[in-house]
């Protein structure tokens, strides 16, 4: 009997408002996640993009696919490659639990909705829309560079709790924008195989988060939202944090007082060797700047 997988991450998992569109079809059902980025739509069902984050749901082994796949593109949209499409079929690989990979068929928004999506509809930070929707409304949030100080991050977000060191790897630090505000460099994280940065991991109500961008100059194009998963206490986490848009080749230094927030009020939950290196780095910088 002809098979095919497919990933899905909202109404159409178990327990989903329209898993009995499809229900007769399955024949297996795996927990699994894919790379991405998952968002909540003003409409009530949940739309991913491409991103670097982790989304949650479940590898359908579906029978008679024309069948199958003629009711799912029917529900998300989907008339063909080049139409006018409220959700695109595309394919990708879902990793499950156990480390087993499959290729499936998956629906996505549109990669030219990507900016109404951030401006219209509500990041789903850990990624799973089941949870999402029982959730506490908390979101966590992965600092890397003035927010590790904890006063500095009170003037955008007055209530947050503390969950301690969380590092993300295959990434370093650098300074690729120069800011007036902060007269000098400011911090950004970019791609580095083998490298990792450390930070403070926070828990705050995800009606900060639109502080936050504001903060980071998400409106002006200067920071963006990016959803990664760190280490945190052994376990990965999805979170939010910020990276600059427009990156400078050549690293900016930092100003004193910029570098004196990261290196003598963010540091108290990193490592002493981070914190050597961050500081080493600095100084190499603002000698070059000199």
């Amino acid at each position: 009997m002809e098979m095919i997988n497919v990933f899905v991450y909202g109404t159409l998992r178990r327990g989903g408002g329209n898993h009995q569109l499809i229900a007769e079809y399955v024949q297996s059902v795996h927990e699994a996640t894919v790379k991405g980025m998952l968002f909540h739509l003003p409409y009530g069902y949940p739309a991913m993009v491409d991103g670097r984050g982790t989304v949650r749901g479940e590898i359908l082994e579906l029978s008679n696919p024309e069948t199958a796949l003629t009711i799912l593109d029917e529900l998300e949209g989907y008339h063909g490659p080049g139409q006018s499409n409220e959700y695109e079929r595309i394919t990708v690989t879902a990793v499950t639990a156990d480390g087993n990979k499959y290729i499936c068929y998956t629906y996505v928004y549109p990669e030219e909705q990507r900016e109404w999506l951030e401006q219209n509809a509500q990041p789903i930070f850990g990624g799973d829309w089941m949870a999402f929707l029982h959730s506490k409304d908390e979101v966590m949030y992965f600092a890397y560079g003035s927010c590790m100080s904890e006063r500095d991050f009170r003037r955008t977000v007055p209530h947050f709790e503390v969950m301690g060191r969380a590092v993300l790897d295959d990434y370093r630090l650098a300074f690729t924008r120069y800011s007036s505000g902060r007269q000098g460099g400011v911090a950004d994280i970019v791609p580095s195989p083998g490298d990792r940065v450390e930070g403070v991991l926070y828990k705050i109500s995800s009606r900060y988060v639109k502080d936050l961008d504001w903060r980071e100059g998400v409106p002006a194009g200067v920071y963006r939202r990016e959803y990664i998963d760190v280490q945190h206490n052994g376990q990965l986490v999805s979170a939010l944090t910020y990276v600059v848009v427009e990156k400078q080749l050549d690293e900016i230094a930092p100003s004193e007082s910029y570098a004196s927030i990261i290196l003598d009020e963010g540091t108290s939950l990193l490592s002493p060797q981070y914190i050597e290196q961050v500081r080493r780095h600095i100084e190499t910088l603002q000698k070059k700047g000199r």
